[in-house]
Parts: C-alpha cells; structure tokens; sequence
C-alpha cells in the first residue's frame, strides 16, 4: 500500500542522511590523520561515533515502533542493505562483533523478510554477514544464519515460480509447412515471451513508523 511505501521512504531518509554525515566524517578523520592534524582528530573521532550512535538509535526505534509489514519490505531497498554492509564492515574492523550497532543491525535484517541471496551478493552484504558470524556470540550468530536462510529460502521460491517455457505437446514432432510457420504472429508463437503479471500489492500498513521515530507515543 501506499502507506508502507511511504513509511519505508520516510525510514530510509533518515537513515540515508545519517548515513552520508558518517561518511564525511569518517572522510574527515583519515584526511586529518594523513595531514598529521593531531589537536583535530578527537573532535571528529567524536562525530563518527555520534553517527554511529544516531543510527542504532534510529534502528532501534523502527524495531520498535513501526508496523511488521514496514520491517517486512524494508529489505527490497538496495542503498538501506548496502549501508548495512558498510556498518558491518567497519565494525569488522574494529572487531566490534557483538556491540549495540551490530547488534540492532542484525536483528533488522532478521525482520526483512524480503531478502535473497541474489541481493545479499549484490550489495556485498553476505561478505560482511560471513566474517561477523566467524567472530559473533551464539546469540548473534542465530541471527546471522536466520538471515542467509531466509534469503535462500526466498530465492528457491522466487525459482520455483517461474518454472521454465515449454513448447505445447501437440506440437512436438510437427513439422509445418514453411508458408504457414512464416504466416504464424507473434501472438501464436508459443515460445514467444508473455509480460510478467504485476505484483499483488503489499498489506495495508496499521501503524505508520515515520511519525514515531524520534519518540515513542503515550499509552
């Protein structure tokens, strides 16, 4: 509905715009560290984590507040999955296996229930999912696996559905005439490729996340 692709919109703004402040920053600290700018480094240090910290927070809140079919169909946005694998990566690096960003980013993912393994190899995710799970607590690594699993297990569906074209059987070891095979449309050709049917539209969305994002509603 247009109420889920307006909630994931909204998510992903918030998400992108935290995403590209990290950047800079991240871009900041290696420039300062290359120039020898010493005295600059713990003030920009300190806004990569602020970045890191908005968007676990950011995270955490659409695990919260917003609706399952959001989190559902959260995974078909390409940019969001790449910007897990960036976070991922860098705590990687920092061999930060189990902390609070990671922690919330593979949860997400958990709920994404739109995932395959073709996207998690496009977007380098399934990269940075294997070495995490090399170094992960159990907790995490249930996760970790739950992910892969779902997505491959979409992937089988996604294959099972679409089994390959065949030509008719009445058809099979009938030679027509030259004449009548050139008169033959496009529309008969049985080989000729049908359009795909549109997709059924999502479910109706309950609770919209974008307006609970920053604080969580009276009860």
């Amino acid at each position: 509905s247009d109420k889920i692709k307006n909630s994931m919109r909204e998510i992903w703004d918030v998400l992108d715009t935290i995403h590209k402040r990290w950047r800079a920053d991240s871009k900041a600290v290696t420039e300062a560290e290359e120039q020898k700018k010493i005295g600059e480094l713990p003030v920009l240090k300190s806004r990569v984590t602020s970045q890191r910290d908005l968007l676990k927070s950011a995270l955490e809140a659409a695990l919260e507040f917003s609706h399952p079919d959001v989190l559902y169909q959260l995974g078909l946005i390409k940019p969001f999955l790449y910007l897990c694998y960036q976070f991922l990566a860098n705590r990687f690096k920092s061999k930060d296996y189990d902390g609070p960003l990671s922690a919330v980013i593979y949860e997400v993912l958990s709920r994404c229930g739109t995932l395959t393994s073709e996207l998690l190899e496009e977007t380098r995710l399934v990269k940075a999912l294997a070495s995490m799970k090399k170094h992960a607590n159990e907790k995490h690594k249930a996760f970790i696996q739950q992910i892969i699993d779902g997505a491959a297990a979409n992937s089988k569906k996604a294959k099972a559905s679409t089994p390959p074209r065949a030509e008719p059987a009445e058809n099979k070891g009938i030679k027509r005439p030259a004449s009548e095979a050139a008169g033959r449309s496009a529309n008969e050709n049985p080989l000729t490729k049908k359009p795909k049917t549109p997709e059924a539209p999502v479910n109706t969305v309950k609770k919209d996340l974008a307006s609970t994002l920053a604080s969580k509603p009276a009860t």
